[in-house]
């Protein structure tokens, strides 16, 4: 007989009651692996987040009942850490099978629900189209296709989503995400291709979280909860910025198209505009409501803002704020307002029913969508306009035809009221969310023809394929790719002015980064510019978004010492640390995984110099020994022998931009090149007269190399001639620790135990400008970010700082 929990498809009434038999036996399993601890034990260890009761386990035990999802992760992330003393996260394998293993039963309880009693009338949800509101019974068809059944299972999705009630949902752009606010205070993303979550939940907002909503370029997530609303960047999770001025909840937020506005409007009546990229409020807030404000909406050239509050719903001018008129019709509250695609019709929600007008006249479209037997909470249209989406205190989704009025069926699954409903980008995905903590996916595809009444063919025209219509659908598919292709333009020009504006406005003395700890030795770019790593005498790596200056996930831990040197792949896949423990660390930075065990034996010494070869095949590391290993970092083995000669304690080393050469310097005071393809010497050391060198780096077209040396000087070389290459750079008495050509290798960063930066002109040998100060006691560290906009620089009071790089014109 099948396992009942990898067999959740099965028939029959004992399929549900096998399958939770089956799960809860596994759950008294692992109890006993984990050294079956009582169960006051299992309530006392629980998270504080999450109590379990003993009662509540012991049912679980049992297999009384499937309990909630957020209850099962909790105790098994509970009965681990009673056998290890270690935390399990929610992404350890071992607790992301029970994820699955829950995720089965729960589909083998769904399906086991029995279907309903045949009626003298098809349901809605079953067969046929439902029933016709008043009003449209004259436009029923003689002969129609069964609308809109509820879609088979197996299109279904369902994330249990928050512990308390979900209060909208909302699609990222680029359809890659979906956001979800909730009742206890948290926004969640989930990737709608599996049903997962994408990374951790945002927070930020307390007493609940009632809506969200992504920027038109998706770069940024708003969120509106108890008096404030918070902005985050959901590509690393990092908060972006807290806007405050409501006074009660916040329970509507919406972009404007070009995502230079953001509207908010809430308890205190009152409407407010904000600039997104700054946090700053855009003219005075918008009054006129005399109640909440429950929803508002851009019209899709962003003209007008609709809001809807108590028995009206109010349009705006966004550009100057001015009333633009007011839409009347409703004795309630109108929950919610969306406008179509094209701008030609509003969408309302109120009690019962839902309302469309015409926002240019102000007068309704038709008659009133009835067929909700509460109030409507929520209303989207399709991408296409072709269908609109309505739920409500019913627990059922409703969908419309907008041109016609028509119902086109409805939706269950839910149980509670539904407060939110969103279309996917493509129009392929409907999302709800409601009372019940839970957020469903249906497949209800937008790019296919609507169901339309079908009249019967007549019997002398042979069937043939409808040349106009795919031609007509290949058009519309035409044109939405080239407005998806204009959209993505627009949108690099708005990040990019975006960017530049945040790198223009940090401050002269350098930004600050929060989450170091103790003298920061080194830090380095990803290749793309994304992440920004800094490592020092805590042993530690640490990851920050230059962007925003806020730390990307959690240190990087493994080393026992201080951490002297890193380096990022070509591919920035991986992220090489050292230091003086001896060992070397890859580590996955997407993850902050490691991706193997320590290249390096403790026996070497401390390791002081990392490189990467250009074609990422090789890792090239130094230290205290004398000795340049080369590394294969794909297999973890070594390539060759070490390199030897350049005498003890190599502080440096760097390949040439082609990868044929590799430079190695340190306490000799010499720079050695060699052919790491060979292993052998390349031509006779280059003698800096610098004293100890600390720092080598090959300049982006690879005909010079700069060396810092102790003395304060900077010497660089023609690796042509093999002679240096005009006078040695010196403004400071103080040691250089480190150089770094900008990208386009007209400027020269030097980082010296001054604490100052100077920033060289390559081509005079001239300083450029001048220093710049900001960092107090020595500099141990300088980068310059790929596109050349940034600098990052170290030293020994526990501070990164972010600088403007200045142009070399």
């Amino acid at each position: 007989m099948a396992d009942p929990i990898a067999d959740p498809q099965q028939s029959g009434p004992d399929g549900y009651p096998q399958a939770l038999s089956a799960f809860a036996g596994k759950l008294r399993d692992l109890r006993i692996a984990c050294g079956k601890p009582t169960l006051r034990a299992v309530e006392k260890a629980a998270p504080s987040s999450r109590p379990l009761s003993a009662s509540a386990v012991s049912e679980a035990l049992a297999g009384k009942r499937l309990p909630r999802l957020d209850f099962l992760i909790a105790l098994v992330q509970t009965l681990h850490e009673l056998e290890d003393g270690r935390p399990a996260g929610r992404d350890d394998p071992r607790v992301k099978q029970w994820r699955t293993r829950w995720q089965e039963v729960e589909l083998a309880r769904v399906n086991a629900r029995p279907e309903p009693l045949p009626r003298s009338r098809p349901e809605p949800d079953t067969v046929g189209p439902p029933a016709s509101p008043e009003g449209f019974a004259a436009r029923q068809p003689a002969l129609a296709v069964p609308q809109w059944a509820t879609p088979p299972r197996v299109w279904e999705r369902l994330m249990d989503a928050h512990t308390g009630t979900v209060w909208s949902v909302a699609f990222s752009p680029d359809g890659r995400l979906l956001a979800s606010a909730g009742g206890d205070g948290t926004v969640r993303l989930w990737d709608p291709a599996t049903g997962k979550a994408h990374g951790r939940p945002l927070i930020g907002l307390t007493d609940g979280v009632y809506s969200v909503a992504f920027s038109p370029d998706g770069c940024l997530v708003a969120a509106g909860g108890h008096g404030a609303v918070r902005l985050w960047v959901p590509a690393t999770g990092q908060p972006h910025a807290q806007l405050a001025g409501h006074t009660g909840a916040v329970r509507s937020v919406a972009f404007s198209p070009d995502g230079r506005l953001l509207a908010t409007a809430g308890h205190d009546a009152t409407v407010r505009l904000w600039d997104p990229a700054t946090g700053r409020p855009h003219g005075q807030p918008l009054a006129g409501h005399t109640g909440s404000v429950w929803s508002v909406a851009f019209s899709p050239d962003g003209r007008l803002l609709a809001t809807a509050g108590h028995g009206t719903v109010r349009l705006w001018d966004s550009a100057t704020g001015k009333a633009h008129g007011q839409l009347t019709g409703y004795t309630g509250s109108v929950w919610s307002v969306a406008f179509s695609p094209d701008g030609r019709l509003l969408a309302t929600a109120g009690h019962g029913t839902v309302r469309l007008w015409d926002p240019t006249t102000g007068l309704p479209h038709g008659e009133p969508l009835t067929g909700h037997t509460g109030g409507v909470m929520s209303v989207a249209f399709s991408p296409g306009g072709r269908r609109l989406a309505s739920t409500g205190d019913d627990g059922t989704v409703r969908l419309w035809d907008p041109a016609t009025g028509k119902a086109h069926g409805q939706l269950t699954g839910h149980t509670g009221v539904l407060y939110s409903v969103a279309f996917s980008p493509d129009g392929r995905w409907l999302a709800t969310a409601g009372e019940d903590s839970t957020v469903r996916m249906r497949e209800v595809s937008d790019v296919v023809p609507e169901p339309e009444v079908i009249a019967p063919l007549p019997e002398q025209s042979p069937p043939h394929p409808d040349l106009t219509a795919l031609q007509k659908e290949r058009d519309e598919l035409a044109h939405r790719i080239a407005v998806l292709d204009a959209a993505a333009k627009a949108a690099e020009t708005r990040i990019e002015a975006l960017v530049s504006t945040i790198y223009a406005r940090l401050p002269s003395e350098g930004l600050p980064l929060t989450g170091s700890a103790g003298h920061i030795l080194s830090v380095t770019f990803s290749p793309d510019g994304r992440l920004l790593a800094g490592a020092g005498i805590d042993g530690g790596v640490r990851l920050w978004d230059p962007a925003t200056g806020h730390p990307h996930g959690e240190p990087l831990t493994g080393h026992t010492s201080s951490v002297q040197a890193m380096a990022f792949s070509p591919d920035g896949r991986l992220l090489a640390a050292a230091g003086v423990d001896g060992e070397v660390r890859l580590w996955d930075p997407a993850t902050g995984h490691p991706h193997s065990e320590p290249l390096w034996s403790r026996r070497s010494g401390t390791v002081e110099a990392l490189a990467f070869s250009p074609d990422g095949r090789l890792l090239a590391a130094a230290g205290h020994d004398g000795a340049v290993r080369l590394w294969d970092p794909a297999t973890s083995q070594l390539n060759g022998r070490p390199l030897t000669g350049q005498g003890p304690g190599v502080r440096a080393v760097a390949f040439s931009p082609d990868g044929h050469l590799l430079a190695a310097a340190g306490l000799a005071g010499a720079v050695w090149l060699w052919d790491p393809a060979t292993g052998q010497p390349h031509g006779q050391p280059l003698n800096s007269a610098t004293g100890t060198v600390g720092s080598v780096m090959f300049s982006p077209n690879g005909r010079l190399l700069a060396a810092a040396g102790e003395n304060g000087m900077v010497r660089l070389w023609d690796l042509a001639t093999g002679r240096p290459h005009g006078q040695p750079l010196t403004d400071s008495t103080s040691r250089v620790y480190s150089v770094a050509f900008s990208p386009d290798g007209r400027l020269l960063a030097t980082a010296s135990g001054d604490g100052t930066i100077r920033l060289w002109d390559v081509a005079t040998g001239r300083l450029h400008s001048v220093p710049l100060t900001g960092h107090v006691g020595q500099l141990w560290s300088v980068a310059f970010s790929p596109d050349g906009r940034l600098l990052a620089t170290a030293g020994e009071d526990h501070t990164v700082r972010l600088w403007p790089a200045p142009s070399a014109a």
